[in-house]
């Protein structure tokens, strides 16, 4: 039995690799053993930041509360689009730490979390903790059956690690935000394409796309590579319920978010955040904005907004254009980073979504040299791994270029998906 080292007390199994037809070579031991001391401890370590930081502050969870008890509530449900009014409805309910809004979110986010209207906010917060921390362990079980992880070699424990001990599972939690269900739908995207059941995958991506009108791009992916049943289950999903809370709420729920939506584009409002997202990045370059962001490099929003649609619409070409060269989980893989670095909004929670094309890059490759290990670190370590936040005070001109590292990282997550050549195209595994 042939053994070559990777690393210490990590060997490829070549064998035991030809027999199973595995992409995840058994770990030693003593590695396991030391995996498993991290995770345990890491896990209670997230776990008791999460709900202590939650307890403190509801964070974003306070406008998920609002937005369902409005729509329970009020007799004009659309007024959660106006601002000043849903602020006071927050006051109302008793949480003054905190001033979300309803923003940009789609009407149907309201119903997530209107089971918990019937507990006050603080304990809604924590019964939502606790429904998260379910979600994340759907998600790992969910991960480790689509990857097809072997339960006795190790590679588990690094799924569930690197799903859960992370500053995006800790800020999910802190926040009380929904990323950990998008992630177990965006896992169900995949197994649903992998396995050719439409139903499953066009559900998903429905539930996606009505959420946060998260996964368009995937829909386009549908299309250029065939599943058209997907595409169709989600168009006809998302249309009907849509329908169906317009017939329970009224017709005025949707146009006052569709006038709040066009508002937020057309006032560049993105260029205040120096959120980690492609459009935050490009407004806070060429947006003024007096408070948090008065020193752009210039002052071009029409500029800003040509080179946000143009970059997409270029990288989501090349994506689409380029699966004759790469497998098609890759190309999908690419779509979910794409996704993620143009949401316009993407904060540190968003970059959960990643695991999956994390996992993807890291072992649809047999290439274990060090140079390539070590670009895979700092990758995952980006996309991942902790940070100094950012600066209360403006930035100035290029310099803001320092406070995006996570971004990087999603970029070169997106570009080494695309460059690494499929062994053999599993093309029944996809169309």
């Amino acid at each position: 039995m042939k053994r070559s080292q990777l690393l210490p007390f990590v060997y490829i199994d070549r064998d035991h690799y030809a027999k199973a037809h595995l992409n995840y070579p058994p770990l030693h031991p003593r590695l396991k053993i030391t995996l498993a001391i991290i995770l345990l401890a890491g896990g209670i370590l997230l776990i008791g930041r999460g709900f202590e930081a939650g307890g403190r502050r509801l964070s974003d969870f306070a406008g998920y509360y609002t937005s369902s008890w409005v729509l329970r509530h009020e007799p004009n449900p659309g007024r959660m689009y106006d601002d000043s009014a849903f602020v006071a409805s927050i006051r109302s309910l008793g949480m003054p730490d905190t001033m979300m809004i309803m923003y940009v979110n789609p009407p149907p986010v309201a119903i997530v979390t209107m089971p918990f209207t019937d507990l006050n906010p603080p304990d809604a917060k924590i019964a939502f903790s606790i429904l998260n921390l379910l979600l994340l362990a759907g998600a790992c079980i969910m991960g480790i059956k689509y990857f097809g992880i072997a339960p006795g070699g190790g590679y588990a424990l690094i799924f569930v690690a690197l799903t859960v001990l992370t500053i995006p599972a800790l800020r999910n939690l802190e926040k009380g935000q929904l990323y950990v269900l998008m992630l177990l739908l965006v896992l169900f995207v995949l197994y649903g394409v992998k396995s050719r059941a439409p139903w499953i995958s066009g559900a998903s991506l429905a539930a996606l796309l009505l959420l946060k009108y998260f996964g368009w791009m995937f829909l386009v992916a549908f299309v250029v590579i065939g599943r058209w049943k997907d595409a169709i289950i989600a168009i006809a999903l998302c249309a009907l319920i849509t329908g169906g809370m317009i017939a329970i709420w009224g017709s005025d729920l949707y146009l006052q978010h569709l006038e709040r939506l066009y508002a937020s584009f057309a006032s560049f409002d993105v260029a205040s955040t120096h959120l980690p997202s492609v459009p935050a990045l490009i407004e806070g370059l060429f947006v003024r904005r007096e408070m948090y962001n008065p020193f752009p490099v210039a002052d071009i929003p029409v500029l800003a907004g040509m080179i946000i649609v143009g970059t997409l619409v270029a990288a989501l070409s090349v994506t689409l254009r380029i699966e004759c060269a790469i497998s098609p989980e890759r190309m999908l893989a690419a779509i979910l980073a794409l996704s993620v670095i143009y949401t316009p909004l993407a904060g540190d929670h968003h970059y959960i979504l990643l695991v999956p094309a994390v996992w993807i890059l890291i072992f649809s490759s047999d290439d274990i040299r060090p140079h390539r290990l070590f670009a895979l670190a700092a990758i995952t370590y980006a996309l991942f791994g902790w940070f100094p936040q950012i600066p209360d005070h403006p930035l100035h001109g290029i310099s803001q270029l320092l406070i995006y590292p996570r971004l990087y990282g999603g970029i070169a997550l997106w570009a080494l998906l695309l460059t690494g050549a499929s062994s053999g195209r599993p093309e029944s595994s996809v169309r």
